[in-house]
């Protein structure tokens, strides 16, 4: 036996057995059934996208030639767009051609292979063959 008495206190936090990373202890862990998040968002609450198509369809009062006609809001958004284009804003000119180029590309396309010069129409398609055959190589 030792001949001094051990005067160290027992520590007041014993870890439980099997406790340790990616292992919380029992009373830390989730209960079964409740949600993980009870406050989250409610049931048929809608989300932006939900919101700007809703915005986007909803319909406004235009004034159109001294009438007036009900259109949705992106009608009148590109309406207004387009208005402003042609009046020679620089803005409005960029973003109606982003447009044009993503939702009318094939068209868009169409429309110029009409204006190209028929030398230059020759050309493009010597050139398609010429790169046909290599590809059949």
């Amino acid at each position: 036996m030792p001949d001094y008495e051990d005067t160290r206190a027992e520590p007041a936090f014993q870890p439980e057995p099997g406790v340790g990373f990616g292992r919380p202890p029992v009373h830390a862990q989730f209960k079964p059934g409740p949600s993980g998040n009870p406050a989250g968002r409610p049931r048929g609450a809608s989300g932006l996208r939900t919101d700007v198509l809703q915005m986007l369809r909803s319909p406004v009062l235009v004034n159109e030639g001294g009438r007036k006609r009900k259109i949705s809001t992106q009608r009148a958004t590109l309406a207004r767009v387009r208005e402003k284009a042609l009046k020679g804003d620089q803005r409005s000119i960029e973003l109606l051609f982003r447009f044009a180029t993503a939702y009318n590309g094939e068209e868009l396309m169409a429309i110029n292979q009409d204006l190209l010069l028929r030398e230059d129409q020759e050309i493009l398609a010597a050139h398609n063959r010429k790169m046909k055959g290599e590809a059949e190589r």
